[in-house]
Parts: structure tokens; C-alpha cells; sequence
């Protein structure tokens, strides 16, 4: 197999196009949380403050699946389970990759290792020239993009 390189890849997979989307979604689904918090008393305790996260999620999620279903992304989309049966998340589908998103608490770092972002990372190490996937091993399912945006605040996203 050839390696390529995973910006030219991201780039023929999202198209850069598409990009400037990423933030106004992000931005919209932060503010709608901030509006829905501060009208609901029961969203002011100090056990919600920490899990205002959660609510972000899915205020994200509902926004890139509106960009789909409305035909602004050009993508796929579906609900891959957790490993444990406590739910599912949004897995993008690119032409030939996959695109999951995740709160993260500083720009470089990698969401909490959890069963199936392992697995979506050992999909990426045939296809990208990377030094951490130096290994041997056999290619399972498609490349995986990883879309990380700040956690409390949205400080950043990449």
C-alpha cells in the first residue's frame, strides 16, 4: 500500500471548501447551550456546570447532522455504538474515511482513550506516514479524521 499524506488526504476527503462551516457550527452549538442553561434553573447547579459538556456534545452532533441532512456537507452519517452498549456517536462518513468529534481540554490533545477510538486509530496506520505507526499489522476499515474543539469554552478546534 502507499502512503499518502494526511493533510492532502483531509483535504480530498472534507474538502477545504466545506471548512469555514466547522467553526460557525461549533460557535452556534456553544451559544445554544450558554441560552438553554441560563433559562433553565435546573442547568445551574454545580453537578451540571461540570457535565455542560454533554450537553455540548449534543448540541454539536445536531448541528453537523442538520449540515448533512440539509445538504450542506456533502457527507454520510450514522451512530456507531460505544463498545459498551451505553449509547452511540456520530461517525461522519467521507468518501473513503470516517470523521468523528470530540470535546477535548487543550488543543493538542487526544479525547480519553476509549475501546473504539483505538480501534478507528489502528485503521490510520497503513494509510498515513506517521512515526507512531511505525508497526506491522493488518489494515481494518477505513481512515479515521478526528475533530477535536475546546471542552467548557471553544477556545480552539481541529
Amino acid at each position: 500500500m502507499t502512503n499518502v499524506s494526511p493533510k492532502q488526504f483531509l483535504e480530498d476527503q472534507f474538502p477545504k471548501k466545506y471548512w469555514p462551516l466547522i467553526p460557525t457550527t461549533l460557535r452556534s452549538a456553544y451559544n445554544a447551550v450558554d441560552k438553554l442553561v441560563e433559562g433553565e434553573p435546573i442547568l445551574q447547579v454545580v453537578s451540571a456546570r461540570y457535565n455542560k459538556g454533554r450537553l455540548i456534545s449534543y448540541a454539536v452532533d445536531w448541528g453537523f447532522q442538520r449540515l448533512i441532512d440539509s445538504g450542506q456537507l456533502p457527507f454520510g452519517y450514522g451512530w456507531s455504538p460505544f463498545y459498551r452498549p451505553t449509547g452511540g456517536y456520530l461517525q461522519i462518513q467521507l468518501p473513503h474515511s470516517v470523521l468523528s468529534i470530540s470535546q477535548v481540554s487543550a488543543p493538542h490533545k487526544q479525547p480519553r482513550n476509549v475501546w473504539f477510538r483505538e480501534n478507528l486509530r489502528l485503521s490510520n496506520q497503513f494509510a498515513f506516514d506517521l512515526p507512531e505507526f511505525a508497526n506491522d499489522g493488518e489494515v481494518q476499515g477505513m481512515p479515521h479524521f478526528l475533530l477535536v474543539h475546546g471542552h467548557q469554552t471553544l477556545d480552539f478546534a481541529h
